[in-house]
């Protein structure tokens, strides 16, 4: 969905929220805003202590990456909470025994009324709109 079919469905939403509102509400007291999609992306680099276990293990920390920033699959990320880089850090150290993290990047991208922006995860100013996906991962294993 994008800024042109939110809009489009904003004053439905808002119907529906004063209808379904138990106390008296004014109109102008409920405000229904855009979410913002911060796209959360992973660059790792890994050491693999046995190369036949490769394609393997690439896929585990795939996996578990994928299922951790996931809004769906985990009840981490409510809207307006990020993950930090530590919080990566830690859940990926237990995917450690078999691969070793040479190097690690964290980035962001979104999109706001300002346009599309990119930053690293520890310069990233949240919002209390933003909502925590799944970006790009990219992981490459050296043996």
């Amino acid at each position: 969905m994008g800024s042109f079919s939110f809009k489009i469905i904003q004053k439905e939403i808002k119907k529906h929220l004063m209808n379904a509102c138990e106390m008296t509400c004014a109109p102008e007291d409920i405000q229904v805003v855009e979410p913002i999609f911060a796209r959360v992306s992973l660059s790792l680099w890994l050491k693999i202590k046995d190369e036949s276990r490769g394609i393997d293990i690439r896929q585990q920390f795939e996996n578990s990456i994928s299922d951790f920033l996931d809004p769906v699959k985990s009840d981490r990320w409510q809207i307006g909470k990020m993950p930090t880089q530590s919080q990566i850090r830690l859940m990926l150290s237990y995917l450690e025994e078999e691969a070793y993290i040479e190097y690690i990047t964290v980035s962001v991208t979104y999109t706001d009324g300002m346009g599309t922006h990119e930053v690293e995860l520890d310069e990233l100013q949240e919002s209390p709109f933003m909502i925590c996906c799944n970006g790009t991962h990219k992981i490459t294993c050296r043996f």
